[in-house]
């Protein structure tokens, strides 16, 4: 997210001794404008997640997983950053801004902004960590990698969409056509 520096009010916060949810709680009570970051180090690497706060609204945010080079933006990467906040290893850094400047942020970074701003009664953040997205980015890697060599290959085309039992199933077929060819 395309960010102003801010004033700094917290930095270096560990979260494995902050109760995260009281803490983003009271910053959206007291109608804080400014951005948290939260940073974690996940299975592969370092992650970042950012929230923008507007008079005590959540109205934007991102995430990225630096690893992979992925980035999240709005909803997608409020789940994340309210996730990684549960992580148990990782630090807080939070900045105010004026108004002005949160729109300028807003005006910045438009794919980050909420559909619906998220305030105190409606923060939702989970009991506890979960790897789930990122293993989840794991897969989808893994799966990328498979079709990368497929397509040097000149699989390409031939292997989207087949399983594994379509492959069995297609090596069979030509397995007794050469039989038959061989007779």
């Amino acid at each position: 997210m395309k960010i102003t520096a801010g004033n700094p009010l917290e930095r270096g916060k560990d979260i494995a001794i902050t109760n995260s949810k009281e803490y983003i709680t009271k910053l959206l009570q007291e109608e804080f404008n400014g951005y948290v970051c939260i940073m974690i180090k996940g299975i592969h690497g370092l992650q970042e997640g950012v929230i923008l706060i507007h008079n005590g609204k959540i109205v934007a945010a991102s995430y990225d997983y630096f690893y992979y080079m992925r980035q999240y933006t709005a909803e997608p990467a409020l789940e994340r950053t309210l996730n990684a906040m549960m992580a148990k290893t990782g630090v807080l850094d939070t900045f105010s801004l004026s108004s002005y400047q949160v729109q300028l942020v807003l005006t910045l970074n438009e794919e980050a902004g909420l559909k619906k701003p998220v305030d105190a009664g409606s923060l939702k953040m989970p009991e506890k960590y979960s790897e789930e997205y990122e293993k989840a980015l794991i897969q989808k890697r893994e799966e990328q990698k498979k079709g990368e060599i497929a397509k040097k290959l000149g699989l390409g085309e031939f292997l989207t969409g087949m399983t594994k039992e379509d492959l069995l199933k297609i090596a069979s077929e030509e397995d007794d056509q050469a039989k038959r060819m061989i007779k």
